[in-house]
């Protein structure tokens, strides 16, 4: 059985797992949708930490969550905020409540380190509040990064030996979409890849999402990396034939949480 870790984020839950086939992985939690996969074991995910394959996971219980689970001692970035609001707690006594401001990227993202591997799931949960302007604006992912490869390198190309990452995104027409840095991408910075299953996804405001997002590493000399995309348990995007990397010992180990606005996009309003 191949690897591969799993981390699970929500602007309500986190978990990062290894171990199982691809299409093992994928499931939801939303309540009326039918659940499969390593979180179909855990009835509202309670409990998901102690699975041998997690590496981390969080429900946002606690101010130091970041701490807790990824053993992350920096200061989170301006515009994150630990709430017990019960109006927007999915479950539980916690939620991250993420501020953009109008008129900037804000805020920024942040890298924790994960152990390394060559296949990482990303599942989170995320609500947007009423009036939310659908800004183009990144969600969380996974980096692989050389020892020498440093924060702040966008608009560089990779090199199949530096670095490679994918993250999801949202368009300015709400629908999510794939953000990945690989050496054959089309210009200096990463690729966009749509939804490419089904009908598309047009997120709505006032609504509790889970996403899924998988990146499967490429084996040096073959392109047989791998892209997909769950929303709500059901796949909507699907990508074969990349080439992540050149050299093997390049693996995926850092989680990215994100609500970052880029490029040469702002946040048209303060929101949630």
């Amino acid at each position: 059985m191949s690897r591969f870790k799993w981390i699970s984020v929500s602007a309500l839950i986190f978990t990062i797992i290894l171990g199982f086939s691809t299409e093992a992985m994928a499931a939801t939690a939303i309540a009326g949708k039918v659940a499969y996969g390593l979180a179909a074991q855990y009835e509202d995910d309670e409990g998901i930490v102690d699975h041998p394959a997690v590496i981390a996971a969080t429900g946002f219980e606690s101010p130091q969550w970041a701490a807790d689970a990824f053993d992350y001692s920096r200061d989170l970035p301006q515009g994150y905020e630990h709430t017990t609001d019960p109006a927007i707690v999915l479950r539980g006594g916690g939620s991250l409540q993420i501020q953009q401001t109008e008129g900037t990227h804000q805020p920024s993202e942040f890298h924790p380190a994960i152990p390394d591997s060559d296949t990482v799931h990303v599942r989170w949960y995320r609500r947007y509040e009423a009036g939310y302007d659908w800004t183009q604006h990144k969600m969380p992912g996974v980096y692989a990064k050389e020892s020498s490869a440093q924060n702040g390198t966008a608009g560089i190309p990779p090199t199949g030996c530096d670095k490679y990452s994918c993250k999801l995104y949202v368009d300015d027409n709400a629908r999510p979409a794939f953000y990945s840095y690989h050496p054959d991408q089309e210009g200096p910075y990463g690729d966009g890849f749509r939804q490419n299953v089904g009908t598309p996804v047009v997120l709505e405001t006032e609504r509790w999402y889970c996403f899924e997002m998988m990146l499967k590493s490429n084996t040096p000399g073959q392109r047989d990396g791998e892209l997909k995309m769950w929303i709500d348990g059901v796949l909507k995007g699907h990508v074969e034939g990349l080439e992540f990397r050149t050299c093997e010992t390049l693996k995926i180990n850092e989680f990215t949480h994100s609500a970052y606005v880029g490029g040469n996009w702002v946040s048209e309003r303060d929101q949630k």
